[in-house]
C-alpha cells in the first residue's frame, strides 16, 4: 500500500476511534454523575445507605462480571454490528432509568445499561487491531482514557446546574438517552471495519484463546495491579461529595465542582501517558509510583477543607489515577498476542478491575450503616491503591 493510502487509512481509523469516543462521554456521564444525582435519588425512593451503595456498585459490577464473557463470544462476529447494537440498546436503556417507577427497575436498568456498555469493548480491540500499527496503540489508548475523563468532567461539573435546569434527576438520564442515540446514528452513517482488514469468523472454539492467556503469569499481575486503585476510586467518587456536604458543611456545588478537578487530572494523566511511555520506551515506570502517591492524596481528602489545597490534591489523585489505565491496555498490544487473545487480556484486567469498584461504594456504604459516618469507610479505602506498587 503506498504511503498516502496508509495515511488515509489512518485518518480514518482516528475517525472510527472519535466515534466511539463520543460514546463513552456518555457512559462517562451515566457512571460517575450519580453521586451529584444520588441525594434526590435517595430521596424519592427512600434508598438506605447500603441500597445507595448497591446503586453505586452496579456499574462497576457490570463490568466485573461481563468482561470477559463478552469478550470470549462478541469477537467472532462483526465488531462494527456489535458496536451498532450495543450503543443503541445503551441508549434504550438509558430511557428506562429516566422512566423507572421503582428502585427496582432503576437498579435493573442501570445494571443492563453497564453490560451493554462493556460488550463493546472486545469488538473495539478488534478495530484498533484493523486501523492502526502497533506502535500507535499507546497514543490511541491515551486517547481514549483521556476522552473518558473528559466525559467525567463535563458530567461531575454540570450535572449540579444540569439538575437544577432540568429540575429533575430523571430528565438528566433523557438527556443522555437522546445523546447516545444521535451517536448510535452516526456510527450507523461512518462506522465501519478496514477494507480487506475484516475479522475473520474463528473456527477456534470459544475457549481456546482464554487458555492460551490465562496460563500466562505476567497478564494476571497486569490485570490485578489497579484493584487496590478502584476501590478508593469508586468510593470517594461516590462517596465524598456527601461527606463534603456533611461532614465539612460544603454545597452539593461546591462539592461537584471540586471533584470536577480530580476528572481533570485524570485527563491530564491519560493524555500524558502514552507519549511519555513511548518517549521512556518503559511501561511499568508509569504504573508503580501511583501505588505511593495514591493513598496520601486520598487521606489529605479527608483531612483538609481548604478548597485551594482540596483542588490540587484532587487533580494529583486524578492524574496518579489514570496515568496508568492507558499503559496496562497497552501492554497486551506489546506481547506479540492474537487480536482475539488481546481482547481476553484486557478484558481480564476490565474483570478484576471492577471488582474493586463494586466493593468500594458497598464497604463504604456498609460502614456508614454500621457507624453513622461516612469517615470511616473512606478512609479504610485510602489503602487500598497499593496493588499499584
Amino acid at each position: 500500500m503506498s504511503k498516502p493510502a496508509l495515511q488515509q487509512h489512518e485518518r480514518y481509523g482516528w475517525v472510527v476511534i472519535s466515534i466511539l469516543r463520543l460514546s463513552d462521554i456518555f457512559v462517562a456521564f451515566t457512571g460517575f454523575t450519580l453521586g451529584i444525582l444520588l441525594p434526590d435519588i435517595t430521596k424519592e425512593f427512600s434508598l438506605s445507605p447500603v441500597q445507595q451503595g448497591i446503586l453505586g456498585t452496579v456499574f462497576f459490577l457490570g463490568f466485573a462480571l461481563f468482561s470477559l464473557p463478552t469478550s470470549l463470544w462478541l469477537t467472532r462476529y462483526s465488531p462494527r454490528r456489535v458496536v451498532l447494537i450495543a450503543i443503541t440498546g445503551t441508549s434504550l436503556l438509558l430511557f428506562l432509568q429516566g422512566w423507572s417507577p421503582i428502585f427496582a427497575v432503576l437498579l435493573l436498568g442501570r445494571f443492563l445499561f453497564v453490560v451493554l456498555a462493556v460488550s463493546r469493548s472486545a469488538p473495539e480491540v478488534l478495530l484498533m487491531s484493523q486501523w492502526f500499527k502497533p506502535g500507535q496503540i499507546a497514543l490511541v489508548n491515551s486517547f481514549a482514557f483521556g476522552v473518558f475523563g473528559i466525559g467525567q468532567t463535563i458530567g461531575l461539573l454540570f450535572a449540579p446546574f444540569l439538575l437544577q435546569a432540568l429540575g429533575s434527576w430523571r430528565d438528566v438520564y433523557y438527556l443522555f438517552g437522546l445523546g447516545l442515540l444521535g451517536v448510535a446514528l452516526l456510527w450507523l452513517l461512518l462506522g465501519r471495519e478496514r477494507q480487506g482488514q475484516e475479522t475473520p469468523a474463528s473456527r477456534e472454539s470459544l475457549l481456546a484463546p482464554a487458555r492460551r492467556v490465562l496460563r500466562r503469569g505476567d497478564i494476571w499481575m497486569l490485570a490485578a495491579c489497579q484493584v487496590g486503585a478502584s476501590v478508593a476510586f469508586a468510593s470517594y467518587l461516590i462517596f465524598w461529595p456527601t461527606f463534603m456536604v456533611e461532614e465539612h458543611s460544603f454545597s452539593l456545588k461546591q462539592a461537584g465542582a471540586l471533584l470536577s478537578l480530580y476528572a481533570v487530572g485524570g485527563i491530564a494523566g491519560s493524555f500524558a501517558s502514552g507519549p511519555i511511555s513511548n518517549l521512556l520506551r518503559r511501561r511499568k515506570s508509569l504504573i508503580w509510583p501511583s501505588g505511593l502517591a495514591l493513598p496520601l492524596l486520598y487521606l489529605g481528602l479527608l483531612m483538609f477543607q481548604s478548597p485551594l489545597l482540596l483542588a490540587i490534591l484532587l487533580f494529583g489523585a486524578g492524574f496518579f489515577a489514570f496515568v496508568s489505565g492507558p499503559i496496562i491496555v497497552t501492554i497486551p498490544f506489546d506481547l506479540n498476542l492474537e487480536p482475539r487473545e488481546i481482547a481476553i487480556a484486557i478484558a481480564l484486567t476490565r474483570t478484576l478491575n471492577p471488582l474493586g469498584g463494586a466493593m468500594g461504594p458497598f464497604l463504604v456504604g456498609a460502614m456508614q450503616q454500621l457507624t453513622g459516618s461516612l469517615t470511616w469507610g473512606l478512609l479504610i479505602a485510602v489503602t487500598f491503591p497499593i496493588t499499584l506498587l
